[in-house]
């Protein structure tokens, strides 16, 4: 168990966040992953994974650092991977390697 939590923020780019979370799950699929939302139009998960992502609907343009500490605040794991919605995981995205720093 890797006893991370991965943390993103996200502000009305919903195809970067679907393309986020399907690489993360790809790699990660019981990692629990917390998005702290601050777009005007709400976020919905894809389906497939409604049950892996708690979704934090912040006020809309609340900014990066309110969002990030309201998702910090509901991390349960010992470390936190925080990452904006434009990210993706690939084969050499390795968590463990962060952890062992």
């Amino acid at each position: 168990m890797l006893d991370t939590t991965i943390i993103i923020t996200t502000f009305d780019r919903p195809k970067c966040l679907d393309k986020l979370l399907v690489s993360v799950f790809q790699y990660y699929p019981d990692i629990p992953v917390i998005v702290a939302d601050n777009g005007t139009t709400r976020y919905q998960p894809p389906e497939l994974f409604e049950e892996k992502v708690e979704i934090i609907n912040m006020k809309p343009d609340s900014g990066l650092s309110a969002c990030r500490n309201a998702a910090v605040e509901k991390v349960k794991t010992n470390y936190t991977f925080v990452l904006d919605d434009d990210v993706i995981f690939t084969e050499t995205t390795k968590i463990t390697n962060f952890i062992s720093i």
